[in-house]
């Protein structure tokens, strides 16, 4: 091999290499923004709520008191509604780092839907970028889309991913995107706790 040249094979791998990274980059920054446009929504909205009183959203502990009515992908009535075990987790096709994450935590848990917890996927992206991103991955959830983002305002869903677990008529869970991974056993230790009482 001469000095100075680079083989063909590794230009081109090179290359390639190149424009697949432009290409998470600007996966990436599409992530970013949609974050930014949900954060500014989502102060709009609780710029007049102070504490818990008056406020527009659940948190952890609060009880689950309201049927919301859905679309899934396929066009089926999905509804949420008091008194089940639901797993609700908040995702992004712009954000492949948060669809890996959304993945690990499904798989932590998929066991539990032969015990009747539903486990499903949330997001409000477009529909055609959601259904992309099922057949691209093969994504082992239904997809619930909320389009008008009422799952979203009402957990005060700001960034992807987001675990929401409701015990019944308890939001028991509502983990955050940074607290993700040190919280998926506590996840899973509050599904079996449920699962040993009734609703």
């Amino acid at each position: 091999m001469k000095s100075g040249k680079i083989p063909v094979p590794l230009s081109i791998v090179l290359i390639a290499s190149l424009f697949w990274g432009l290409n998470n980059w600007q996966k990436w920054q599409d992530c970013q923004r949609v974050n930014r446009e949900m954060v500014a929504e989502l102060k709009k909205a609780t710029d007049s709520t102070s504490g818990r009183y008056g406020q527009t959203f659940l948190q952890e502990g609060d009880e689950f008191q309201e049927s919301v009515s859905l679309r899934l992908l396929d066009d089926q009535t999905w509804v949420l509604q008091p008194g089940t075990r639901t797993v609700l987790i908040f995702i992004s096709t712009g954000c492949p780092a948060c669809l890996e994450m959304a993945l690990r935590v499904f798989l932590d848990v998929q066991g539990f839907q032969h015990d009747g917890v539903q486990i499903v996927s949330v997001s409000r992206d477009l529909e055609e970028d959601l259904t992309e991103m099922v057949e691209q991955r093969n994504w082992p959830l239904p997809v619930v889309h909320d389009r008008e983002g009422r799952l979203y305002r009402m957990f005060r869903v700001a960034a992807e991913p987001v675990v929401v677990f409701l015990d019944c008529r308890l939001v028991k869970l509502r983990i955050h995107p940074l607290e993700i991974d040190n919280r998926r056993a506590q996840l899973c230790e509050a599904i079996k706790q449920s699962l040993a009482s009734s609703c």
